[in-house]
Order: C-alpha cells, then sequence, then structure tokens
C-alpha cells in the first residue's frame, strides 16, 4: 500500500500521512510503546480534520434518512450490513498484514524477526495510522448501506412505480426505435455469454464492491476523502433522492406494474430458457426481491429500484478510483463498467437509461467533491504541508 503516497510540489492535494506528520510534529518512525497515547491523539485530531466533510455528510444523510423513516412511521435498519461487512474487512486485514510481514522477512532474512517486523508495520507501513484512519469508514459504510436498503424498501410509500413505461419509450427513442434488449439480444443471446454476464454482474461486483471499500477505507492517499464523498452522496443522491422521484421497478418487473402489453416477455422467456441448464444467479434473486418486496421485509439487499442504477453507479466509481492507477487499471476497469452496462439490460434488471444516468451523475458527483475539497484547501481548512498530487480523470 505504500505506492499510495506520491509527492509533489505545486499541487492542491495534501497527503494524509504529511497531515498526520503535521499534527503529529514527527515523520513516521519506529514505534515506542511510550507514545502510544500522544500518536493516537494526534491521529483522532488529524481525522476529525481531514475528514470533516466525509463524516459529516454521512451524519447529514443517516439523520435524512431517520427523519423520513419517523415521518413515513416507518423503522430505519442500521445493522443490515455491519457483521457481515466488519468480518470481511477483518479477514482482508489480516491477510494483507501477513503478506507485509512475509514480505519484509524474505527482503530482511533478520536474525531476531520481531524487531524489524514491528518497526515496518509501525514505520513504513504506518499501520498504527492507517487502522486510525480508518475507523470513520468502518462505523459510517456499513450505516450508510443499511440505511440506503431501509429508504429503498420505502420508496412505494412516497412514490407509486410510474416511470417504467415512460422509461422504457425512451429507451427505445434513444436507440434507433428498437429496445436495447433486442439490439443486443443477436450478440449476446447464448447461454454461455449470458451466465457469463451473470457471474459478472452479481458476485464479481459484489466482490470488487466489498474490496474497494477496503482499499479506500485503509489507504493513506488524499484522494480517499473525495472517494468516500462520492460513495455516501451517490447513494443518497442517486440511490434514494432519485430513485424516488422516477421511481421505476425495472424490465423485469415490468408486467407487475404497467398494464397493456410486457415488451420484455421475449427476454423473459430467453432468460428462462438460458436458466435450465444451470441457474441463472440473476432470476433467483429477482424471485427473492419480489418474495422480500411482497412481503415488506427490510433485509440484506432487499428493495426494488431501477432509476437510477447503482451497480453502475459503482462501477463507475471504480473506474474514477483507479484512474490514477495507470493505463491498465483505466482499460480493465473502463472494460467491467462496459460489461455492467451490457448486463443491467440483458438480465433485465435494468433500462439502459438507468445506466447512463448513474453514469453522469456519479462522475457529477466525484467532480463537486474534488472542486470542494480544492476550495477547503485553497481557504486553508486543510493542511499546508508539502502537496501531493494524484491525475485525476
Amino acid at each position: 500500500m505504500r505506492g499510495d503516497i506520491v509527492a509533489s510540489k505545486g499541487d492542491p492535494r495534501r497527503l494524509e500521512t504529511n497531515a498526520a506528520a503535521r499534527f503529529a510534529g514527527t515523520e513516521p518512525r519506529a514505534f515506542a510503546f511510550g507514545s502510544l497515547t500522544r500518536r493516537f491523539a494526534a491521529a483522532a485530531v488529524r481525522i476529525l480534520h481531514t475528514q470533516a466533510w466525509f463524516i459529516g455528510i454521512s451524519l447529514m444523510c443517516l439523520a435524512a434518512a431517520f427523519a423520513t423513516a419517523e415521518g413515513l412511521g416507518r423503522t430505519l435498519r442500521l445493522g443490515i450490513y455491519g457483521n457481515a461487512q466488519l468480518a470481511f474487512f477483518l479477514n482482508l486485514a489480516v491477510v494483507c498484514i501477513t503478506l507485509r510481514i512475509g514480505w519484509v522477512l524474505i527482503r530482511e532474512r533478520p536474525a531476531r524477526p520481531l524487531r524489524p517486523v514491528w518497526h515496518d508495520l509501525t514505520g513504513a507501513f504506518a499501520l498504527d495510522r492507517r487502522l486510525a484512519n480508518a475507523v470513520p469508514a468502518l462505523i459510517l459504510l456499513p450505516l450508510i448501506l443499511s440505511a440506503y436498503t431501509s429508504m429503498k424498501t420505502m420508496i412505494p410509500a412516497i412514490a407509486p412505480f410510474a416511470w417504467d413505461a415512460r422509461l422504457a419509450a425512451i429507451d427505445t427513442a434513444l436507440h434507433g426505435g428498437i429496445a436495447p434488449w433486442a439490439l443486443i439480444q443477436p450478440l449476446l443471446g447464448s447461454p454461455r455469454v449470458t451466465h457469463w454476464l451473470d457471474w459478472a454482474y452479481g458476485p464479481l461486483w459484489f466482490w470488487l464492491l466489498l474490496v474497494l471499500q477496503f482499499w479506500q477505507t485503509f489507504t493513506l492517499h488524499a484522494e480517499r476523502t473525495r472517494f468516500f464523498m462520492t460513495f455516501v452522496l451517490s447513494w443518497a443522491l442517486l440511490g434514494t433522492v432519485m430513485a424516488t422521484a422516477f421511481a421505476s421497478a425495472g424490465p423485469v418487473y415490468y408486467g407487475a406494474f404497467v398494464t397493456g402489453p410486457d415488451p420484455f416477455e421475449p427476454l423473459m422467456a430467453y432468460l428462462g430458457g438460458a436458466a435450465e441448464p444451470a441457474p441463472l444467479l440473476a432470476l433467483q434473486a429477482q424471485a427473492d426481491l419480489w418474495r422480500l418486496f411482497m412481503a415488506g421485509d427490510v433485509s440484506l439487499a432487499a428493495g426494488i429500484s431501477a432509476m437510477p442504477s447503482m451497480h453502475i453507479s459503482m462501477g463507475t466509481l471504480l473506474v474514477l478510483a483507479t484512474w490514477r492507477l495507470g493505463p491498465l487499471a483505466r482499460a480493465v476497469s473502463c472494460l467491467y463498467l462496459a460489461v455492467l452496462l451490457i448486463g443491467s439490460v440483458h438480465l433485465a434488471w435494468h433500462y439502459a437509461i438507468d445506466g447512463y444516468a448513474a453514469v453522469v451523475g456519479t462522475w457529477a458527483i466525484w467532480w463537486a467533491a474534488g472542486r470542494a475539497l480544492d476550495w477547503r484547501i485553497r481557504r486553508g481548512r486543510i493542511s499546508s504541508a508539502p502537496a501531493a498530487t494524484t491525475k485525476r480523470p
């Protein structure tokens, strides 16, 4: 992870490592047991200073969710994701630390390994600062995602699913008078391709989202604040506010909410046939979501909403977060985003415009977060220590 840290003069970005040195009054060095209290006190001050906007935005979003739920007479469940996410983070952290220790032992081959390993973890690797920096995200991210799921289940109580017919019509108009699913069906209408898209859109997306959150939670790179601001605001503004304003269920549920012929019946018939050799996770998930919707249950991944696609939103955020890593990371992340866009339509989860709106909306939030942080730096609200840079898309 140390490769995250890039120093450069003249750029308005500041690294949290430099901010840490400013507040602690020292550069990273070998850990001393007697300075434990001072180091963590300095870290607490730095966290409140450098992550103030992320923490503030998260608390405001949670307060708005509480107020909305109270107004609807509903219960806001905030413990939906906490245990699973923290367990994943803990296991992955153990793996990363173990690999780091192994790398130190191979590199130095010390006769007495305890001291050099400890010095590396608390010095060059900055484990104490990584853990301290991670505390707000470890607490807030599960709460934000749980609040989103709770709010998603409340959408029908605020606005009926009235946009499906209009979104389907816009989709057809944007694609030359042909529904997007029908446009790509000649290329993708093979059970083998469908199962591959099913895996990429479902399990792969889920694990990549967890890894992305883990990386940004424990990195010391200055861009992490921008990432978390975008992450929280995307779920709040796109996944909740916009989803309520354009309440829609998606192609798979079109016939349940729109009277008249269902233009997606042929697609659902194809998916049903493709699932005969081996089950499609998408169809299983869609059936489970419908069962939870009819029961009014609030649990893991519950709720129905099409516009905009949060799968695509998080895919876009993956592109933005990895852009600074170089051409290969950009190419791979952009390719995966394209796969998500195609999969969302082919698997009947979304209208194509749901994905387009998510890309534009997420990028706009990322851009605004960057401008806001630049303004905060110019106003002297963030450390004036030596600057650091990352190339931003």
